[in-house]
C-alpha cells in the first residue's frame, strides 16, 4: 500500500458514500457525504463495497475497481452498466497520513478500530437519509468488516431497510464477538431471524490476520488471536449450523486476495464466492465446481453458494 496510489482514471462509480474528511488519513466526516445528492436520493437498492484498514481513497478505488473487473471476467452474463449503477462504494478513514512516518500505518490500529465504530454510526444515518432506500446488501473486507457490524447494529432497529446478504472478506474481527457473550451475537440472531444471510472468505494462509491482528487487536483493548478472516466462523456462531452463515475457505489466499485486483489464482476463488451469493450476475445460474484443497468439501462450494443464495428469493431488477 503506498501513500501516492491515484485514483484509476477509469473508475467511474455511479454512487459513492465518503465518510472521509481527507483523501489520505484524517477523520470521519459527520455527516457523511454522497457525491451524488440525485442518485442517492433515488436509490432503492444497493450493493455496498467497504474497504479495508490502511486504505487511502486511491487505494480503495483500485480494489472497487477490481471487484467489478473481476466479477466481469468470471461471469460474462453480467450487465457492467447496470451492475455498476447497482453498487455503492464506501470510503471511510482506516489509514493514517504520517508523512515519512507512513510506514508505520501498522501503529495507527487501534486508532482505525474507533473509527471502524463511528463510521456504522455514520453510515447508518447516511442510509437513512437516503428516503427511497429499502434494500442493501454488503460486501467487506478486513477492518471495513468492521464497520459493517457496527452498521448492523443500528439497522435491525430500522424496519424500513432490509439487508438481504452480507460477504465478509478477511475479517479483521475477533470471532469471539460474533459467538454467545461476543458484541454482534444478537444481533446475528436478529438478522437470522429475519433470514438475511451471510458468507465469510476466509484464509488461514493470511500474514496480516496471523501476525498483526492478535497485536493490534491487544492495542486496541480487544485482545484476540482468531479473526474471524483467519480461522472462519464456529458452530456457536449464529446462523452457522442452519446455513444461513456459510463460512468458505479461499486456499492460500493472503489478506489482499479477495477484491480482485491483486490478480492472484485466489482472487477467482473469492471472486466466484461472492458473485454467486451476491447474485452479480445479470441471470441467475449455478456456477462451475471451485476446488479448495484446504477445505475437506469434494463438492463445487460455489455450486452450493449459489443455490443457497437462489432460495433467498427471485431475481430483482437494481439499480
Amino acid at each position: 500500500m503506498g501513500k501516492a496510489k491515484r485514483v484509476p482514471d477509469d473508475y467511474r462509480p455511479s454512487l459513492k458514500l465518503s465518510l472521509r474528511t481527507r483523501e489520505h488519513g484524517g477523520g470521519v466526516l459527520r455527516p457523511g457525504k454522497p457525491d451524488s445528492v440525485q442518485n442517492a436520493f433515488t436509490r432503492r437498492e444497493c450493493l455496498l463495497l467497504i474497504h479495508g484498514y490502511n486504505n487511502n481513497v486511491g487505494e480503495a478505488a483500485s480494489a472497487y475497481l477490481g471487484f467489478r473487473r473481476k466479477q466481469s471476467a468470471l461471469f460474462p452474463q453480467v450487465d457492467g452498466p447496470k451492475f455498476n449503477e447497482r453498487l455503492a462504494d464506501v470510503f471511510w478513514p482506516g489509514d493514517a497520513d504520517w508523512g515519512w512516518l507512513d510506514f508505520s500505518d501498522r501503529l495507527f490500529y487501534p486508532k482505525a478500530v474507533g473509527n471502524a465504530k463511528a463510521c456504522g454510526v455514520e453510515l447508518n444515518t447516511m442510509l437513512q437519509s437516503m428516503p427511497l432506500l429499502t434494500h442493501i446488501d454488503i460486501i467487506a473486507h478486513s477492518l471495513g468488516c468492521r464497520v459493517t457490524c457496527e452498521l448492523l447494529q443500528y439497522l435491525i432497529l430500522d424496519p424500513r431497510i432490509k439487508v438481504g446478504r452480507v460477504c465478509l472478506m478477511a475479517a479483521a474481527v475477533p470471532r469471539e464477538m460474533f459467538e454467545p457473550g461476543g458484541r454482534f451475537h444478537l444481533m446475528l440472531r436478529v438478522l437470522e431471524s429475519r433470514g438475511v444471510r451471510f458468507l465469510v472468505l476466509y484464509s488461514s494462509s493470511d500474514k496480516v490476520l496471523t501476525g498483526a491482528f492478535p497485536l493490534g487487536q491487544t492495542a486496541a483493548g480487544e485482545p484476540s488471536i482468531n479473526a474471524l478472516g483467519r480461522v472462519g466462523p464456529s458452530a456457536t456462531v449464529p446462523g452457522h449450523l442452519s446455513g444461513q452463515l456459510m463460512g468458505r475457505k479461499v486456499s492460500k489466499a493472503d489478506h489482499g486476495d479477495y477484491w480482485g485486483h491483486s490478480g492472484k489464482p485466489p482472487t477467482d476463488v473469492s471472486g466466484r464466492y461472492s458473485g454467486a451469493f451476491l447474485d452479480t450476475m445479470s441471470e441467475r445460474r449455478a456456477v462451475g465446481s471451485t476446488r479448495d484443497d484446504e477445505d475437506s468439501r469434494s463438492v463445487g462450494d460455489t455450486r452450493a453458494v449459489a443455490a443457497d443464495s437462489r432460495s433467498t428469493g427471485s431475481k430483482r431488477t437494481l439499480g
